[in-house]
């Protein structure tokens, strides 16, 4: 029987979070914040690595970098200043946004 705090399992769940940290990632536009997306790209390049070495120790720190990169990259992009009005005059529906309407 194979322990889940085993390495090859710790492994396998750093590359399933990755895949979806990935997912995630290809949503994002290009050009309207390259720097960011790049910086998340490298990160998740780091987690393979990582994974390639099989190190499950570090597989995890880089994951969690990632991450975070990820989901700066997501509130960056949302344009929290509250400039970018739709059309119709209402914030459109963006994550990281609270939306009330009256």
């Amino acid at each position: 029987m194979i322990s889940a705090a085993s390495n090859c399992c710790r492994v396998d769940a750093v590359k399933a979070s990755a895949n979806t940290l990935r997912q995630q990632l290809a949503q994002h536009a290009r050009g309207t914040n390259d720097n960011a997306l790049q910086t998340a790209e490298q990160q998740l390049q780091s987690v393979d690595q990582q994974v390639r070495a099989n190190n499950a120790n570090q597989a995890e720190v880089a994951l969690s970098a990632a991450k975070l990169s990820v989901e700066k990259l997501g509130y960056t992009q949302t344009g929290l200043s509250g400039t970018d009005i739709s059309a119709t005059g209402r914030y459109g529906n963006q994550y990281g946004r609270l939306n009330i309407y009256a």
